[in-house]
């Protein structure tokens, strides 16, 4: 039993409430037939037999530790170099992937950045065809306002109605020849 200060200390006053249950099982006397994943352990241990589904955990990898064990001296080298061999393999394809993905990104970005460029060419053209036309358009309905103006000045009309007439400002008046 606890005593006064152990109660204290470990907030219980039962001993078993601190140290785990262990229970012993003779394996001589289980009948073979597996009911849960005890007796699948059991079983396991007793006769180094697995059922063909096992439900209980860690069960597999026992099995697997078991017969590496049980393997003789030479027959674990090759083992080892084995699985050193797969692994190597999934080292080399998975650093192939990856960097194989890297540069690919790459790739594919650089060949994006040029048919974008192309791309955008052809479009730059196709706006700069437009705005060329526009802006000649625009000039050309400028050229005909001096023209108009000019006409205008020369046949003595005032300021103010050649303004409106033509929608050039004062500045662009004053280019004119006959602007005083």
């Amino acid at each position: 039993q606890l005593n006064e200060k152990q109660k204290q200390l470990y907030k219980t006053d039962k001993v078993e409430k601190l140290y785990p249950e262990f229970y012993l099982i003779k394996i001589k006397n289980f009948n073979d037939k597996s009911k849960d994943t005890l007796d699948e352990w059991i079983n396991f241990l007793k006769n180094e037999e697995i059922p063909e589904n096992p439900k209980a955990k860690g069960l597999l990898k026992a099995k697997e530790t078991l017969d590496y064990l049980k393997m003789k001296e030479d027959e674990r080298l090759d083992y080892n170099k084995y699985q050193k061999s797969l692994h190597e393999q999934a080292s080399a394809y998975e650093s192939t992937y990856v960097i194989g993905r890297i540069e690919g990104k790459k790739e594919g970005k650089i060949e994006g950045k040029k048919e974008g460029k192309i791309e955008g060419k052809k479009e730059g053209k196709i706006e700069g065809k437009k705005e060329g036309k526009i802006e000649g358009k625009i000039e050309g309905e400028k050229a005909k306002a001096y023209e108009i103006a000019q006409n205008l000045l020369n046949a003595k009309v005032d300021l103010q109605t050649i303004k409106l007439s033509t929608g050039l400002t004062d500045k662009e008046l004053a280019k004119l020849d006959n602007v005083k």
